[in-house]
């Protein structure tokens, strides 16, 4: 009678508190159960990660069972961060969080260091973009920012790309630093400054909540991809790259951008791809031998 009871108490245990055991699953596991456990903070939940976590839940035809979670959670091992994470190559686990949830939905910007804990699994194209009032002033290039006054919060890599923007523009730009992105926003409200340097994800939903007061100008740095994570060699990373693949070619991305942030994918890809920075070539012999490639100006 014990040992049927035990076995009962572990398998409402299983049923019942999914939280305390341990649920990051390759997609077969995934499917069979009919449920996907995700785990998102609650800025996750207001922004588009939670409309494709949703329609990617959809495409795996399960349920989508949300589990919220602190930016933090994604990096604890044992409730806690080791101090020297960034740093000491040593520092290899798998996060406590894939005890709660199969995947993060999360906007991550791939960093090497972080490549030791989980999988990336390549979602959006992103970059850092410049948001200015919409007007009738023509942007083309960083030239035409020339005696213009733009915010940015300072000790980020906003501040290093705009500082060699600058440089290459005779420092005639006028960057104003912030303490917040909230400080910087508050200033573009305001009339104080032209312009505010903004992450893709919080751009668009500036310009969304502004209701299209402002327009996205130009990239600030190249364009690349963001990405959510599962636990190491999890299977599920090749399923989530292959339905962003899937819902970028059939229009459902597009949809749901347009659904969201009053622009589509397609043109939103079209802004944050033109890269205006014209890098500088100024190479010895050796140095074009080297490369293989001789860069030409033709008129």
């Amino acid at each position: 009678m014990n040992y049927l009871l035990k076995k009962l108490i572990i398998l409402l245990a299983f049923f019942l508190l999914p939280g305390i055991l341990l649920l990051s699953r390759d997609p077969s596991e995934i499917k069979r159960s009919g449920k996907i456990y995700v785990g998102m903070t609650k800025d996750d939940i207001n922004n588009i990660n939670y409309p494709l976590a949703v329609e990617f839940a959809r495409y795996l035809n399960v349920e989508l069972v949300l589990v919220e979670i602190t930016w933090e959670e994604a990096f604890m091992q044992n409730g806690k961060i080791p101090d020297d994470i960034e740093t000491n190559p040593s520092q290899v686990y798998s996060p406590d969080i894939f005890k709660k949830v199969d995947i993060i939905c999360s906007t991550f910007t791939i960093i090497e260091w972080r490549k030791k804990l989980f999988d990336f699994a390549k979602t959006l194209n992103s970059a850092e973009l410049m948001v200015v009032l919409n007007d009738k002033s023509v942007i083309n290039d960083f030239s035409d920012l020339k005696g213009k006054s733009i915010a940015l919060m300072k000790g980020t890599t906003f501040e290093s790309n705009m500082n060699l923007i600058n440089q290459e523009n005779n420092n005639l730009i006028k960057l104003i630093l912030t303490e917040t992105g909230s400080e910087a926003k508050e200033k573009l409200n305001n009339g104080e400054v032209f312009g505010i340097i903004l992450d893709a994800d919080e751009a668009l939903n500036f310009n969304k909540q502004s209701n299209m007061k402002y327009r996205l100008a130009l990239p600030v740095s190249p364009m690349s991809k963001t990405a959510w994570t599962v636990e190491k060699g999890n299977a599920l990373k090749s399923e989530v790259e292959d339905f962003f693949r899937t819902i970028e070619n059939n229009g459902v991305l597009n949809d749901l951008f347009k659904e969201k942030f009053n622009v589509s994918y397609t043109s939103y890809v079209e802004i944050i791809s033109k890269n205006k920075r014209r890098e500088k070539v100024h190479r010895d012999l050796d140095e074009i031998i080297k490369s293989g490639k001789l860069i030409v100006a033709l008129r």
